[in-house]
């Protein structure tokens, strides 16, 4: 019986490993440290990096960046709000999708701010 329930346990922990990715999740409240602007050649994408580290997103706790492409019709304001948070040193919290397109983990995909 313990053979049957370690073979369930590894073929089933992958599954819910992976089941954070492009699941809803909310950071932490922090203060911005850095914002990244990448440039891809038809679009551009903002990077924010809070300080002391992680986000600190449930179920997507090593999240490094908050980010949202130029293209999204919220990235003006949202780079507005971010410039804010960071030139006042103003807490700010991003609601958005754990993962990137790929499924990295480092990256969460904006989709509300709050301050």
């Amino acid at each position: 019986m313990k053979y049957k329930r370690l073979v369930f346990l590894f073929i089933a922990l992958p599954f819910f490993a992976a089941s954070a990715a492009n699941e809803q999740t909310t950071t932490a409240s922090k203060i911005i440290k850095e914002i990244r602007i990448q440039d891809t050649g038809t679009s551009a994408t903002y990077y924010f990096v809070p300080e002391n580290g992680t986000w600190q997103a449930p179920g997507c706790e090593n999240a490094i960046y908050a980010y949202l492409d130029k293209s999204s019709p919220a990235a003006s304001a949202a780079l507005s709000a971010a410039l804010t948070s960071k030139a006042s040193k103003l807490p700010i919290v991003f609601h958005g999708l754990c993962g990137s397109g790929t499924g990295n983990m480092a990256y969460i995909r904006i989709n509300y701010i709050q301050f």
